[in-house]
């Protein structure tokens, strides 16, 4: 698994046109994951993907990833002519100039600025830890933005919440039975309303 230090500089390295263009890819285990810059790069030019967005409380920052099998790969790097792979798994390629509309790309600050609206578009995922105490502890984890499940003391909630609150569940973190737990809590949220 690559180190978080590594790749916060990898995916910092963006001051020219062509680095703004370069996807790097972490092997992790049987994945690979593209963090970042890359990750909003791959979603923009490759294909949507299911993008989390976690926080880093060691560096109080925040970061977005995406991931697929690593039997994917090929897929994925298609017919690329700057494939590169390190021994230790990372893989970096860049995109085509001119694909998806970026015939003449913006400056890299310009770029910045709309890969830092795209990262803020996404919920902050529900850590982990939280996900595996009670309802009070995962409620109190995730802040007042995704209420707890509601009971006859909890104040009324919205439709927005109840999806914000679906969206912010990692389910490959949760065992069956949590994913279970979570989702009849939101069900009976949902009931509550009616």
């Amino acid at each position: 698994m690559a180190k978080m230090d590594k790749i916060l500089q990898v995916e910092s390295e963006r001051s020219t046109k062509a680095l703004c263009r370069r996807i790097t890819l972490f092997h992790e285990g049987s994945f690979y994951r593209a963090y970042e810059w890359s990750a909003w790069l791959f979603v923009r030019h490759k294909t949507e993907y299911q993008v989390t967005h976690r926080e880093l409380k060691s560096r109080s920052m925040d970061y977005v990833l995406i991931g697929f099998p690593q039997e994917q790969l090929g897929r994925w790097v298609g017919t690329a002519q700057d494939v590169v792979q390190t021994e230790d798994g990372m893989v970096q390629f860049s995109v085509p100039e001119g694909v998806g509309g970026d015939a003449a790309a913006p400056e890299p600050e310009v770029q910045r600025a709309a890969f830092e609206e795209w990262k803020q578009s996404f919920p902050l995922s529900v850590p982990s830890s939280a996900k595996h105490g009670n309802e009070e502890s995962r409620s109190a984890a995730v802040g007042s933005a995704f209420p707890p499940a509601a009971s006859s003391a909890a104040p009324a909630v919205g439709l927005l919440d109840i999806l914000r609150r679906l969206l912010a569940v990692e389910v490959e973190g949760l065992t069956p039975m949590q994913c279970q737990a979570e989702l009849r809590a939101l069900q009976r949220t949902a009931m509550q309303m009616m």
